[in-house]
């Protein structure tokens, strides 16, 4: 079947473009609703160490995601961002039932934002990015 638009596959290069920048507003609005519940969150007990974490590793958390944010939107070093960005879906992902506060997106945004961010890994950083094309 013909394409009914040829002339825009011209822009293909700009589709991971499209996707960093979602991808970043979502670590946004998940570090900007961590950050209103920063101290219910330093509280929390988990079972494996048996205490509250404490304040720290609640901001630290908050800053890794702004950084990752960061990264994605600036399409700076995006492959390592992705990876990153992985392994804090899948933590949303696997405890958002359980720890709400820590997780604000719910488990289907949780896993689109890794199918998002693992298209984004193998296929590069797309236009307007300081990484080296594929």
């Amino acid at each position: 079947m013909l394409n009914p638009f040829p002339g825009l596959l011209d822009f293909g290069f700009f589709a991971p473009t499209i996707l960093r920048i979602v991808v970043a507003c979502v670590f946004l609005y998940v570090a900007y609703a961590q950050y209103q519940s920063r101290e219910v969150m330093a509280r929390i007990p988990f079972p494996i160490i048996g205490t509250s974490l404490g304040m720290g590793v609640v901001w630290v958390a908050i800053i890794v995601e702004i950084g990752l944010a960061a990264s994605l939107v600036a399409g700076y070093y995006t492959q390592i961002a992705a990876i990153v960005g992985i392994v804090a879906a899948a933590k949303y992902f696997l405890f958002g039932k359980r720890w709400p506060t820590f997780s604000p997106i719910s488990r289907g945004t949780a896993f689109l934002l890794f199918i998002i961010l693992a298209s984004l890994l193998l296929s590069g950083a797309g236009g307007f990015a300081y990484d080296l094309p594929l």
